[in-house]
């Protein structure tokens, strides 16, 4: 299992470095999840 271990998004440069990439790779899978759990629901 991954885990963030620096997570610091006020940080301009780590935001661009790094930061971004992991947040929309986390906003894709939220985003899968609450639409496979709807259609699972309805």
């Amino acid at each position: 299992m991954r885990r963030i271990e620096d997570w610091r998004p006020e940080d301009t440069q780590f935001w661009t470095a790094t930061g971004r990439k992991i947040a929309w790779r986390n906003l894709w899978w939220a985003v899968a999840s609450l639409i496979l759990s709807f259609s699972v629901w309805m």
